[in-house]
């Protein structure tokens, strides 16, 4: 393998996406524009009303997880640029979302926005013994609501 993309598709497509769902995301995405590249380089084409929703590789120093997407990849050197990326979006009038493992790094971020730690389930793994319970944050610079918890939910 050339190292470029080592997830693998799984044998039961069927029972999380179908049909309908997929011509659904086909009509969607027409509207969309993808784009290949450093980070830094997609955001610059965010324009005013737009919505960013970014989920890098969980780039985390105190403990290992999987990140291993390409050969330079996003790495917690990445994160102040990140963090300058999310600040450039608010001055062109747009909105994002970030979902981040739950570390020091994305608490160091959180701080700045508004956020919200959330519990998920790690189902990436061979066997289901090892799938994991972990936290997440959800950052953004809007306002969140999580119905039934507003303790948790972090106004900047």
């Amino acid at each position: 393998m050339a190292g470029e993309f080592n997830v693998p598709i799984g044998t039961r497509l069927g029972e999380y996406l179908c049909r309908e769902d997929l011509v659904r995301c086909s009509k969607l995405l027409q509207r969309a524009t993808l784009v290949s590249g450093d980070f830094v380089k997609t955001l610059e084409r965010v324009k005013a009303g737009d919505f960013v929703y970014l989920d890098p590789p969980y780039a985390v120093t105190s403990r290992r997880i999987f990140r291993e997407y390409g050969k330079k990849t996003f790495d917690t050197a990445d994160i102040p640029r990140l963090s300058d990326c999310l600040t450039a979006i608010v001055r062109q009038e747009a909105d994002f979302l970030v979902s981040y493992a739950d570390c020091a790094e994305a608490r160091a971020l959180a701080s700045k926005w508004y956020s919200v730690r959330l519990p998920i389930k790690r189902n990436v793994a061979g066997f289901v013994g090892d799938r994991k319970n972990a936290y997440e944050w959800l950052i953004s610079n809007r306002p969140m609501t999580r119905r039934g918890q507003p303790d948790e939910i972090k106004a900047r």
